[in-house]
């Protein structure tokens, strides 16, 4: 029954259009009235799924099909009579092709030619689908030794983290009771808090330091990385008679970008110290002793180096890559880009987050000027968020984190004035550069320097 509360009876309704618009994608409508509940009777044919030829219920269309099959040729004359070929024109022989003005034509035939050609669409989609996903795929491919070598390195660091947390907790004595208040700690909050204070002093400045050097190191690496594999993908090979087109890592854009990672990943630091306050804390509140503290730390900060690092890596890897990608394409003269999700599928069916879904598909067919923002909307809040490249630290979080996604260049105009499109059909025959390829041609470059 649908409520009579006018706000939530529109709901109610959205919802339910919802719903039965997924009989367009071959769910029965009976099943849909019985799994989502729905105030509709159950009708005869709504077991059955239906097609897009007028939604009709496919057993109705294949019966209707083979009867209009054994319809006899209009063209054939009953004995005695003269044939009547006006409005008749016949198509080639040995065809089944042909029309009429004011007779009649054998739509059975016509039925399974047009099911052929949805055949031969889907089949086309099917390719076109199973091609970008591979494009995504081998993208991804060519930089997961980074990712992973990122990955460690920031799983290390929060390792070594929760080592020093538990050498300074062991060497920074609890403030014990007075006598007249009995043996044991003090533990009421401010003698809490002051001990606290002594553990975790300088820890943000210490460790800020520490995590710079880190993250300078990685990010100036994947940073180069992306420029290359960027400009790689959209420039020839040099020959004898042209120089190797190089990544510019060292100019003031990028010097820029590196600093504000650098300096934004630090929050990782700032998240570290208020856990550890959280927990102990509590620890503190729960009456447990220094070994038991001890174990809490070694928990939290075991998490934390755990899926949490590979998350920070994979997410601030990600953004310095694309913002390198960016820079390369900018660096050769790349006028219009488009948007390439992992091909998965949006959500909730897929992992795809729909904003990006509908980002790709906005510059699917038509792709948007280089020095133009990718816009992405949130479909629950209608939040508008823009970045120049997948991944960008200027995104919330929750368009971020976990980003897969990316930048791919579309066109680009060279000075004679020449157009150079770079659609799908190129990028099916790309070879991106991976990240060992660069790591050799780095190497080879040093050696001969």
């Amino acid at each position: 029954v649908i409520t009579s509360i006018q706000a939530l009876k529109e709901r109610e309704i959205e919802n339910h259009d919802k719903i039965l618009g997924l009989q367009k994608h071959g769910l029965p409508l009976n099943t849909l009235i019985e799994a989502h509940d729905l105030p509709y009777e159950k009708t005869p044919w709504g077991d059955e799924p239906l097609v897009s030829v007028g939604l009709a219920p496919i057993s109705v269309v294949i019966e209707q099909s083979r009867s209009l099959l054994s319809v006899d040729d209009p063209t054939e004359t009953p004995p005695g009579k003269t044939p009547d070929k006006s409005g008749f024109k016949p198509g080639k022989p040995g065809s089944d092709s042909g029309s009429l003005d004011g007779g009649h034509i054998n739509l059975g035939v016509a039925f399974e030619k047009m099911l052929e050609g949805l055949d031969v669409e889907r089949e086309k989609a099917e390719r076109s689908k199973a091609v970008r996903r591979a494009i995504w795929a081998r993208w991804w491919a060519s930089y997961s030794p980074l990712r992973k070598q990122a990955a460690i390195r920031f799983r290390a660091f929060i390792t070594r983290q929760g080592d020093d947390v538990i050498a300074r907790m062991q060497a920074t004595p609890l403030t014990r009771k007075s006598k007249s208040a009995g043996r044991g700690f003090d533990r009421t909050k401010a003698s809490v808090v002051e001990w606290l204070d002594r553990v975790l002093v300088d820890f943000k400045t210490v460790e800020d330091g520490r995590l710079d050097v880190v993250a300078r190191f990685e990010f100036k690496q994947a940073a180069s990385f992306g420029g290359q594999q960027a400009i790689a993908e959209v420039t020839p090979p040099a020959s004898a008679d042209t120089e190797p087109f190089d990544f510019q890592i060292d100019n003031p854009a990028m010097r820029e970008h590196l600093k504000k990672q650098t300096i934004r990943v630090r929050d990782i630091n700032n998240t570290t110290a208020n856990r550890l306050r959280r927990t102990l804390s509590e620890g503190f509140e729960n009456g447990e002793t220094m070994a038991e503290l001890t174990d809490r730390v070694a928990k939290s900060m075991g998490i934390r180096a755990g899926k949490e690092a590979a998350r920070i890596a994979q997410t601030e890897i990600h953004e310095a890559v694309g913002a390198g990608r960016n820079e390369g394409f900018k660096q050769v003269g790349i006028r219009a880009k488009r948007w390439w999700t992992s091909q998965r599928g949006p959500e909730p069916d897929g992992p795809v987050r729909k904003s990006h879904y509908n980002a790709e598909r906005f510059t699917a067919s038509a792709a948007i000027p280089f020095n133009q923002k990718f816009k992405l909307r949130d479909p629950e809040t209608g939040t508008v968020s823009e970045c120049d490249y997948p991944g960008q630290g200027t995104l919330p979080p929750g368009e971020r984190i976990y980003c897969s996604c990316v930048q791919l260049a579309a066109l680009a105009v060279g000075k004679s004035g020449d157009i150079d499109q770079f659609s799908t059909a190129h990028y099916e025959k790309v070879e991106f550069l991976t990240w060992h390829q660069f790591q050799a041609r780095a190497r080879k470059g040093s050696e001969a320097a």
